[in-house]
């Protein structure tokens, strides 16, 4: 294992706080949290102002407020907008890059793949909306009208393209929004907003607040006027939402948690399979909704699967964790595994050296553990192998679980893959390819306690942040 820390940017005022009504909140006598750099955390990174409940309301009732005239603006305004922002994240590439690599653990070279699948996603989105929001369809229309003011609470682990996989789509269709960001992230944030900013976007189509989400969502969610509520999040985040809103007419998009499994079978390229995994479950330090946690694996195959991981594994660079907390949660679901009767071969616990000392580093981890235990979702640098005999086997104990995002099946018989693929309860499936390959046009969408409501990415956020209308003309 290998580990490396990045430095912030330099030369600028770390403050940060919330954007409310075209105007930073950063009261000079409130609470200021200071955050170090996830790698090294006597290197400071921020100084965050949070938000209030007060604060929070209003920055909602401000989103209210300006929705009619921003659903009144002509949709190639509403684009240019929306790409001014995505060309000021682009023109800032390595502040952002370094600001997620500080806040967040991530290798400097993994914050750089998240600005760029961020632009990449957004053009997506430019794509998707771009035709108009009046489609013919044969003699008649559909026409894709603006929801209204929308809530977006996004997490920390990608904290710029997790925003405008939102926002972005928000904005096309004539919502306004509110961001509550994570109070983990505030850099990130806050260098979004200042682009935003620049952008020139009219005063409360988007708004920022930066809190803990358990302080100021429930808020939010009572002012009247909300129309949608947009959460990545935990599945508990994801329910408290729910209940919240579950007696009126507000719409809930809800991408939650994971224990993803790749199932290799006897048949699979081990080699293949070998590599996805770790390139899957160790990337961003496993703090990745969609990365793999649970190796379901035929037995016969097991043994010579094992050697192969832990010579990747050996290799690995691995950058740190969130926080100190996320660590700390780690640790206590790899004790509970331990409690189980589980085998470490190798990993499982923090790393002793000068490089790691003082950041929320914790070394890669393979376990293995019976078939009958049930994995929770570690959501860090953990793989946890299973030992099955047979296919069935395999999909049942794939299907074995609360969550459905996503599962991979390695095999090289053609037909048994789409029997997997037919029978797998997951959201995402996939065939020889590791858990977190995804193509931006197509739905990111889980299962059971990994998520609810319509869909995120491609079509799936236009129709998420639009209302529609039929529209027939006689002798069309």
């Amino acid at each position: 294992m290998r580990t490396v820390a990045a430095r912030c940017p330099g030369n600028r005022d770390l403050r940060c706080g919330s954007y409310i009504a075209g105007d930073w909140h950063m009261p000079a006598d409130g609470p200021v949290v200071e955050l170090g750099n996830a790698a090294d955390t006597r290197e400071p990174v921020s100084r965050t102002s949070h938000a209030n409940m007060a604060e929070a309301e209003r920055a909602m009732q401000v989103a209210v407020g300006a929705w009619p005239k921003w659903r009144a603006t002509a949709y190639a305004k509403r684009r240019s907008y929306a790409a001014a922002i995505a060309r000021g994240v682009a023109d800032r590439r390595g502040d952002f890059a370094f600001a997620i690599s500080c806040e967040t653990g991530k290798l400097l070279a993994e914050a750089e793949q998240e600005v760029d699948a961020a632009g990449v996603e957004s053009r997506v989105q430019f794509d998707v909306f771009d035709p108009g929001p009046v489609r013919d369809l044969g003699e008649h229309q559909v026409a894709y009208e603006p929801l209204g003011a929308v809530l977006l609470v996004t997490p920390a682990n990608f904290p710029l393209a997790a925003v405008l996989r939102k926002l972005v789509p928000a904005l096309l269709a004539g919502d306004t929004a509110v961001v509550k960001a994570s109070e983990l992230t505030p850099l990130t944030a806050t260098l979004l907003f200042e682009v935003i900013d620049a952008a020139g976007l009219p005063e409360g189509v988007a708004n920022l607040v930066i809190a803990d989400g358990r302080d100021v969502v429930p808020a939010m969610i009572e002012v009247q006027g909300l129309a949608a509520v947009s959460i990545t999040g935990s599945s508990t985040a994801g329910a408290a939402v729910a209940e919240a809103i579950g007696a009126r007419n507000i719409r809930l998009q809800a991408e939650l948690g994971g224990c993803n499994v790749a199932a290799v079978l006897a048949d699979a390229d081990l080699d293949l399979a070998a590599d996805a995994i770790v390139a899957h479950g160790l990337a961003c330090c496993g703090q990745w909704c969609i990365g793999t946690t649970r190796l379901v694996v035929d037995g016969s195959v097991a043994d010579k699967l094992i050697v192969l991981l832990l010579e990747r594994i050996g290799a690995v660079e691995l950058g740190a964790m969130i926080s100190e907390a996320h660590r700390n949660g780690v640790e206590q679901a790899l004790a509970g595994l331990a409690a189980d009767g589980a085998t470490f071969l190798t990993g499982g616990k923090r790393p002793d050296g000068d490089t790691t000392r003082h950041g929320w580093f914790f070394e890669p981890t393979l376990v293995e553990v019976s078939a009958e235990t049930d994995v929770p979702e570690i959501f860090g640098p953990v793989l946890v192998l299973q030992r099955v005999h047979g296919v069935d086997a395999a999909l049942a104990a794939a299907n074995d679980g609360l969550y459905g995002l996503s599962i991979s099946v390695f095999t090289d018989d053609d037909t048994v893959a789409d029997r997997f693929v037919s029978a797998a309860d997951a959201g995402m499936c996939h065939v020889n390819l590791g858990t977190g390959f995804r193509d931006n046009a197509l739905p990111l969408a889980g299962r059971g306690l990994s998520g609810r409501g319509i869909p995120e990415c491609g079509t799936f956020a236009r129709d998420f942040f639009t209302q529609t209308k039929a529209i027939y003309r006689a002798g069309g």
